[in-house]
């Protein structure tokens, strides 16, 4: 009886625990790379939902915020309640209709007194004023003496003016004498809230709601369709404890969210699971092709085998004794490779969400982070806000392509200015940039921030714009100083900038 060497079993049993090998690591690589793909895919969307939160909605509680305080105040300082305020005398209304003139986030302005009586701008001429008991009812009045920093926002509730849905934003005007003498109120604008948010192009499909506390819708992306009231309130809860990132297993939606500390609002972003798990596999397909062409290959190898074992084993034998490289691929180069390319684009993504994608600058978050570093180190520096004069006007007359270029060029001129010095300019929202100047005298940062003025005022533009100008606040951190008062303290010299001529620059007292 010849005795064989079971060759051919040995390379059977070889191919078959080499094929087993691969589908056992092919099932857990690619369920690794499907869990980082969809986690990707998650910051992607908690990181869109924060940039939106930032840089529009919080920006415009803030410039809420700002301008109703600054507005009450002054109604405080000039004792508003006089007897012109009872006969509706031409000063208050002056003053109101000036704030509403440039307030095109705001609908209405009303002022009343600790009893009710009240002046409302704009007030149809057709319509009968309120008696006073019901505007002591309204949601928005404040009864009891507060403080003048204490603003209140209210659920969304309908007008019974316009007849429609209506989110109040009101603080107390407290006179010199520290008497609270009545209640400045803020009607916002919600339909402009709602285009705003109709322009967002989100990462990925899906939905954007801006809820009140208690779950109510104040404004969607939604262009058509009116959002169900009460399609959030039930969830509301859950939303509030979660990390900023919910999965609700009924609806199958994936939802991210942002809270703000002010009105207590809530920005949500909801994301069908199968879309998300749709992107994932497709993101996952070029890992499963590479292990099925590996399966492939390997199959052609065993068949090749089978019919030339003899040769196969010669050509095998002389490769080693020769040291010729070996001819067939390395799967753990393929998944590597692969792995390194999903780590690049999650670096590219982490990128991009610190930078704005119109102009080149740092973004608001950015900023957040550079300005919180600049605090913790306690050193010197100094801090600017510009805006950019008439902007709406010229998005108005020229369009908003023309609009984009006058911000690219604004940031063209400026980064050739404090690029050479180390400064960075970061996008503070819309038209509004900041500047943080690192280790310099403050005299020195004001210097390079006016021929920044001066170079943007005198830049040639390629469109038919006379000229661009904007108008700064400028100061040194206080020792010791928050970074919200901080921000507030620059804040109002750019506004008193801006009210006082605008082009210039108003610096502190420190400067």
């Amino acid at each position: 009886m010849n005795k064989t060497f079971g060759l051919s079993k040995k390379i059977y049993f070889s191919l078959v625990s080499a094929f087993m090998a691969i589908i056992v690591t092919a099932y857990f690589v690619i369920d690794s790379q499907k869990k980082t793909i969809h986690k990707s895919y998650s910051d992607i969307a908690s990181n869109f939902i924060d940039s939106v939160a930032i840089l529009y909605i919080d920006h415009f509680i803030n410039l809420l915020e700002s301008k109703i305080t600054l507005t009450s105040r002054e109604f405080g300082q000039n004792h508003v309640f006089n007897r012109y305020f009872y006969d509706e005398g031409k000063t208050t209304l002056s003053h109101m209709m000036t704030v509403i003139s440039n307030s095109p986030e705001l609908n209405a302005i009303i002022l009343a007194d600790t009893q009710g009586d009240y002046i409302r701008v704009p007030e149809k001429a057709s319509h009968k004023k309120k008696e006073p008991e019901e505007i002591i009812k309204r949601p928005w009045f404040i009864e009891e003496p507060n403080s003048p920093h204490r603003i209140k926002f209210t659920e969304p509730y309908q007008d019974s003016v316009t007849g429609v849905s209506t989110v109040t934003v009101s603080a107390p005007i407290i006179n010199t004498k520290g008497r609270f003498n009545g209640v400045l109120a803020f009607d916002i604008n919600l339909s402009q809230m709602n285009k705003s948010m109709e322009r967002l192009l989100p990462p990925i499909a899906g939905n954007i709601v801006l809820l009140s506390d208690s779950g109510q819708v104040i404004a969607d992306d939604m262009a058509d369709a009116e959002p169900e009231a009460d399609g959030y309130r039930d969830i509301m809860p859950a939303l509030k404890k979660s990390n900023g990132v919910w999965y609700d297993d009924e609806r199958k939606l994936w939802f991210f969210s942002h809270r703000f500390d002010g009105p207590r609002w809530m920005l949500v972003y909801s994301v069908d699971a199968r879309l998300l798990t749709a992107l994932t596999w497709n993101e996952s397909q070029k890992v499963i092709y590479g292990f099925a062409i590996s399966l492939l290959i390997l199959l052609f190898f065993g068949f090749y085998l089978k019919s030339n074992w003899d040769k196969a084993l010669i050509k095998i034998i002389g490769h080693i004794k020769t040291g010729a490289p070996n001819a067939w691929g390395n799967l753990e180069n393929i998944l590597s490779e692969e792995i390194n390319n999903t780590r690049k684009r999650q670096d590219a993504l982490r990128a991009e969400s610190m930078h704005d994608p119109l102009t080149g600058a740092s973004n608001r978050r950015a900023f957040d982070i550079a300005l919180a570093d600049k605090l913790s180190t306690h050193k010197h520096f100094s801090l600017a806000l510009m805006d950019i004069d008439n902007f709406k006007r010229i998005n108005d007359t020229f369009g908003h392509v023309v609009g984009d270029e006058v911000l690219k060029g604004l940031v063209s001129e400026c980064r050739s200015i404090f690029d050479l010095v180390g400064c960075e300019i970061y996008r503070y929202g819309g038209e509004e940039f900041a500047i943080i100047f690192n280790d310099m005298p403050p005299e020195h940062a004001w210097a390079l921030l006016e021929k920044c003025r001066l170079s943007v005022r005198n830049r040639m533009w390629r469109e038919d714009i006379e000229r661009v100008t904007f108008s700064a606040g400028l100061g040194s951190r206080i020792e010791g100083e928050e970074s919200e008062r901080l921000i507030e303290r620059i804040d109002r010299l750019l506004y008193r900038a801006k009210q006082t001529g605008k082009d210039k620059i108003v610096v502190s007292d420190s400067v």
